[in-house]
């Protein structure tokens, strides 16, 4: 009288085959050969149609990733940074460059210090504040900033 009608698992319809190969097409691949009910002619020739798809969508995925927005992005950067460098010093800004920059960076304030406690620590005879940077420490920052650079621009090729 009530007749069940059996549905078919996602991994055996013809619906899960197609979308297991456009978005992981390894998978695809799997359930492709795993289906008995289908010629091996029409499995070869899906399996080339699933390997070109999956090439084609890696090689757009690498080439998104490594466009040539992100190329002209650090071309700007650089540009900007050469500006920076050559551009001549106002008078304000002579001023508060001192000649020794190792004495500058010790004096430098860290962590949101005040220029005061800056100043009370550069003082003859004061016990330097712990907030204060070392040399050691923008050394390591500079270095640091280098190894950064250097690893983006070895992805970029």
């Amino acid at each position: 009288m009530f007749e069940s009608q059996e549905s078919t698992p996602w991994y055996r319809s013809l619906t899960g085959l197609i979308a297991a190969s456009l978005l992981l097409p390894p998978l695809g691949l799997a359930l492709l050969w795993i289906r008995r009910d289908t010629a091996t002619k029409t499995k070869i020739l899906a399996t080339l149609c699933i390997v070109i798809w999956g090439a084609g969508s890696f090689y757009l995925i690498r080439a998104w990733r490594i466009s040539s927005a992100n190329d002209a992005h650090y071309e700007a950067l650089e540009r900007h940074r050469q500006q920076q460098a050559a551009a001549p010093l106002t008078g304000t800004e002579q001023a508060a460059v001192p000649a020794n920059p190792q004495a500058a960076a010790a004096t430098q304030p860290v962590n949101g210090a005040s220029p005061a406690t800056a100043a009370g620590a550069a003082a003859p005879g004061a016990n330097p504040a712990p907030e204060t940077a070392t040399p050691q420490k923008t050394t390591g920052r500079i270095f640091a900033d280098r190894i950064a650079m250097a690893v983006t621009m070895r992805w970029q090729c």
